[in-house]
């Protein structure tokens, strides 16, 4: 008897979380997991087998006030999405990134009674330490992150988080490495001002 496929709900908000999330769930099928998965994200998402429930273009902004036009149209496509996973719920949720919508929709998730798992890649904040932030994710999600100081900084909070090292590294060959440094430092020491 063949198990029944993992049912995933994966959100991503811009292009570097659909490569993202395609990767993810790349892997999960690599290692044989069968994936049943629907989502909110773009063309590069659907191609890779996801269902949209949610399409993601025109939802990035450039500042602040290009984001308040876009606080309603969000805000009810998360509302949408926290009552149809609790209506129909998923094994696990996948958050990518783009924290300004997706902790939000954790809360909602959470806030609507799921208690499906969610793990929260890439969780936001990776390059500022934002306690409150922090907390908030740890508090509705399962946090994974590529980053070591993202990783240092949730433990010194006491904070729960999982570590798995960039993917994108392996896609990247190794560069030479770089001759030593010249004995004065790289300073060039004679030169005349012209």
């Amino acid at each position: 008897m063949t198990a029944a496929p993992l049912r995933v709900f994966v959100s991503t908000g811009e292009a570097s979380g659909e490569l993202l999330a395609c990767d993810l769930i790349g892997a999960m099928r690599a290692c044989g997991v069968a994936i049943d998965a629907d989502g909110i994200g773009g063309e590069r998402l659907e191609s890779a087998g996801v269902r949209l429930s949610e399409r993601t273009a025109g939802w990035a902004s450039m500042g602040p006030l290009d984001a308040i036009g876009k606080i309603p149209k969000l805000l009810a496509a998360g509302t949408r999405t926290a009552l149809s996973l609790r209506s129909h719920p998923r094994d696990l949720i996948v958050l990518i990134d783009f924290g300004a919508f997706n902790l939000r929709l954790a809360r909602m998730i959470r806030a609507f009674g799921s208690a499906t798992p969610i793990l929260y890649y890439f969780p936001p904040g990776a390059w500022f330490d934002d306690p409150k932030r922090a907390k908030a994710v740890a508090q509705h999600c399962e946090p994974l992150t590529a980053f070591e100081h993202q990783r240092d900084f949730y433990q010194s909070l006491g904070l729960p988080i999982g570590y798995c090292g960039h993917p994108l590294v392996s896609t990247i060959a190794p560069r030479a490495p770089r001759p030593p440094a010249p004995p004065d430092g790289g300073t060039r020491r004679g030169c005349s001002k012209r």
